[in-house]
């Protein structure tokens, strides 16, 4: 069964990095250098919601402590951090599964089937 968090990573058909690296350039264009912390907290709570094993597109909104112009590049940042950091922790679960020689299991809540 495949997660609404799974369909968001599998419908991004442009890497990550690209894509954050693209939102970090045009925020920086619309918003100065003030940005670059706003986007850096940002990624950090979207990585700790994902690894938490959280829904990544449940993130609560708004985001405390950032102004209301720059909740929407925020926002951004925290769902592709999560998605990110979610895929990240379903890989190491896999290969940890390997080198055990265990059965991959599905888990869909958590996104399981990239360890099939």
């Amino acid at each position: 069964m495949v997660t609404e968090d799974d369909a968001l990573v599998a419908e991004m058909k442009i890497h990550p990095a690209i894509l954050l690296l693209t939102l970090l350039y045009v925020s920086h264009l619309s918003y100065g250098d003030n940005i670059e912390p706003v986007f850096s907290r940002c990624c950090d709570l979207g990585s700790n919601w994902g690894l938490e094993g959280l829904r990544c597109n449940s993130f609560p909104a708004p985001v405390a402590g950032i102004p209301a112009e720059q909740q929407s590049v925020c926002l951004s940042a925290v769902e592709i951090c999560c998605l990110r950091a979610h895929r990240n922790h379903i890989c190491e679960l896999g290969k940890d599964a390997a080198k055990a020689g265990a059965e991959c299991t599905s888990a869909p809540g958590l996104g399981g089937e990239y360890q099939k």
